[in-house]
């Protein structure tokens, strides 16, 4: 019994530890995360300037690592609907509209699941880095 409060109190500690280094993102943030994916990706610019649509397969590889750098996705956990919530603006009405987008127990690759998401934002008018 008291290992397995140890083991709760480990997995509580190391899930507050993980919420208290996530910070809110800048538009700065953004850029910077989108640059630096398309650079670890070795995408040409080139290439990054021809895609027309949101489900372009690269930029559905790049922002499926755009997702897991800032955080709003984890490997494991899967979407971090309290941190996109908080990103972008808190409140009941912002928690209902992320989690109505948000794909629950979906098999489909993480790519196509956050095309879905980012889909369903731009439809509800979500959007934007807090300043």
């Amino acid at each position: 019994m008291t290992n397995y409060i140890c083991l709760i109190l480990v997995f509580v500690l190391v899930v507050n530890g993980d919420e208290e280094k996530w910070t809110m993102k800048t538009t700065r943030d953004g850029l910077d995360s989108y640059n630096n994916c398309v650079n670890e990706l070795n995408i040409p610019a080139d290439d990054v300037l021809r895609i027309e649509k949101i489900s372009d397969p690269l930029n559905r590889q790049i922002l499926e690592c755009v997702y897991n750098d800032l955080g709003f996705y984890t490997e494991g956990i899967g979407f971090r609907v309290d941190r996109i919530v908080q990103q972008f603006g808190g409140g009941p009405v912002m928690q209902n509209v992320v989690t109505m987008c948000i794909p629950v127990g979906s098999n489909d690759p993480v790519a196509d699941q956050i095309i879905e998401v980012e889909e369903c934002f731009r439809m509800e008018k979500v959007g934007g880095y807090q300043e």
